[in-house]
Order: structure tokens, then sequence, then C-alpha cells
């Protein structure tokens, strides 16, 4: 188990140099551009929508649009991985994609949503 653990974090680390290293930096930019379009339509929606339902409509294009996120960040992590380490480690790809494009995505939509609807 500590071998695992070793191997998780020496890959990790390892993502920061060699190739694709700029994906560090261009997912969660673009997780951020995608969150502020959708914090911007949902603030729009909930202006728009005041059924009870409301909440529970928001909530479910937010699960559909953060596993989209998730979906594409894990394969970009597997193709990263099957080009630097030449193979796929799935826990790896699924820890990555979370920190580096659902996580910021699903932060920034948030904030964007919660500002403009207190306007």
């Amino acid at each position: 188990m500590d071998e695992m653990f070793t191997r998780v974090f020496q890959d990790l680390v390892a993502r920061t140099t060699g190739p694709m290293w700029f994906r560090l930096i261009l997912q969660p930019l673009v997780a951020t551009f995608f969150g502020i379009r959708a914090g911007l339509a949902n603030a729009r929606r909930s202006k728009e929508v005041t059924e009870p339902g409301r909440r529970r409509a928001l909530f479910q294009q937010a699960l559909h649009d953060v596993g989209k996120m998730l979906a594409v960040g894990v394969g970009l992590d597997a193709v990263f991985q099957l080009i630097a380490l030449r193979t796929v480690y799935p826990g790896e790809a699924l820890l990555v994609g979370f920190l580096l494009v659902a996580l910021p995505y699903q932060i920034i939509r948030t904030v964007t949503g919660w500002l403009l609807s207190r306007r």
C-alpha cells in the first residue's frame, strides 16, 4: 500500500515537467472560462425561474456539467499517462481530473453565480 502512495506522489510530481506540462496551466484556465460562462447562465436562469423545483434543476444541471468537465479532465490525463508513462492509472487520472478541471470549474461557477444573483 505504501508503494502505491509513493508511486502516485512521484507520478503527480513528475507531471510538472516533461511532455504536456502546459496542461497544468491550460486545464484550470479552460475550466475557469467554462465555469464563468455557466455561472452567468445560472444567474440568468435563477432570476427567470421562480418555481419550487428551481434549486433541484440547477443542482442537476451542475452535476451534469461537472460530470462532463471531469470526464474531459480524466481523458486528458489518461492521454498524458499513455504518452509519458506508457500505462494508465485510472485512480491517478481521476484525482488529477478532479483537481485540475472539476474542482476549479465548480468553484468558479458557484462564486460567479452567487455574486451575480446577489445584484
